[in-house]
């Protein structure tokens, strides 16, 4: 054999040699690095996180007083009454006219909210959605309810309201 391809013969086995040692030992401790480098910053954040927890406690406690100050409770029921208003109005082609805030009146450890609102439409789906509130949900009682017959000169039509009067009593 001549020089040149012993040289030649040699070069192939260094480049085999690197390729195969690239494939079972460096790669190997690329990847070790990566997933070493990935834990340290896992263990970073979970170091953190007692400082975030309390800092999260804070924020609670604070974000509790707004919403006992602004008395969420209340607005909660008056959300999901409007809500269920709404649905089934849109269900039974009803029209919500009117919605106030309640009058609320405390007494004795209980407060008792009154919800007025006025919804219009057919006689059949005003007294349906009257049994249904009072029978089928715990809104609370119908203290009041008014029919009334609207005749609109402007347009030429006549529809029929009802007022309705919505008593809630907590404690």
């Amino acid at each position: 054999m001549k020089t040149q391809n012993k040289f030649i013969i040699v070069i192939i086995f260094l480049f085999l040699i690197l390729v195969l040692s690239y494939k079972f030992a460096i790669s190997n401790t690329i990847n070790q690095r990566r997933e070493y480098l990935n834990l340290l910053t896992e263990s970073d954040k979970l170091e953190n996180s007692p400082a975030l927890l309390l800092q999260l406690k804070r924020k609670e406690k604070i974000i509790d007083s707004i919403l006992a100050i602004n008395r969420l409770k209340t607005i909660t029921a008056q959300n999901n009454l409007l809500y269920y208003m709404n649905d089934f109005a849109s269900k039974n082609n009803l029209v919500v006219l009117n919605f106030n805030e309640p009058h609320v009146f405390s007494n004795n450890n209980q407060t008792q909210n009154t919800y007025k609102f006025i919804l219009s439409g057919a006689y059949n789906d005003l007294s349906n959605f009257i049994y249904t509130l009072e029978k089928n949900t715990i809104f609370g009682e119908v203290i009041h309810s008014e029919f009334k017959k609207i005749h609109d000169v402007k347009q030429k039509t006549e529809y029929l309201t009802l007022t309705l009067m919505l008593r809630t009593i907590t404690q």
